[in-house]
């Protein structure tokens, strides 16, 4: 098979997504019936590729504490991030991992939630006795912490009916991640190519990226 000689390159990312999941709060608990917690993981994507948490036994709260970053190139802001949180089960001839819940976010909203984040840092330390501008330059080289409400609907684990009874009585479940978004040196030095882009060039100045 001979490729097309005439046949388009495909286009460079338009700039990596950094990301971290720190922790998650008020997980679905699987193993409810047994008197125990679920054992949660966390697998994020972006297109075909994904990482994966290790797994922190029996807690409803998790936190990594020493998060790995993970880094995702984009090629379109309407490209969509994907959570999905987990209870690891020890016996998988007798259980599948239950699905605890899921967020999903197109990136140009998570860019949005990022700018947000980012100037509420800025105001706080605007406010202090130090410079605005040392403060606007150490933090945009930063990631921000974003939390996203996890759906559960799509929760398929042991004793559904009751466990789903359990969990309504109680706070949604959230997952908590860092992130930020380096824009790539080729759209940098060329910012009117990244205009032909729809919303991109907005998308990119309010989350900060450069």
């Amino acid at each position: 098979f001979e490729p097309d000689a005439g046949a388009a390159a495909p286009a460079p990312p338009i700039g990596t997504l950094h990301v971290k999941v720190t922790r998650c709060r008020d997980l679905i608990n699987n193993d409810l019936v047994t008197g125990g917690q679920s054992d949660p993981y966390v697998v994020v994507s972006v297109g075909q590729k994904e990482f994966r948490t290790p797994t922190i036994d029996d807690v409803a709260d998790p936190v990594w504490a020493s998060p790995e970053a993970w880094a995702f190139p984009v090629h379109e802001s309407s490209q969509s991030v994907q959570l999905r949180v987990y209870d690891a089960e020890d016996d998988h001839f007798a259980f599948n991992d239950a699905l605890l819940g899921v967020a999903n976010v197109q990136i140009d909203e998570l860019a949005a939630m990022i700018a947000d984040a980012r100037g509420s840092q800025l105001d706080r330390a605007a406010g202090s006795r130090k410079s605005k501008r040392r403060y606007s330059t150490s933090l945009i080289e930063h990631a921000v912490e974003v939390d996203l409400v996890l759906d559960t609907s799509v929760y398929n684990g042991k004793s559904k009916s009751v466990v789903l009874m359990s969990h309504r009585a109680s706070k949604p479940s959230k997952v908590f991640i860092e992130a930020h978004f380096v824009r790539a040196a080729e759209a940098v030095a060329d910012d009117a190519r990244a205009k032909h882009r729809p919303g991109l060039a907005a998308v990119l100045a309010r989350a900060g990226a450069y």
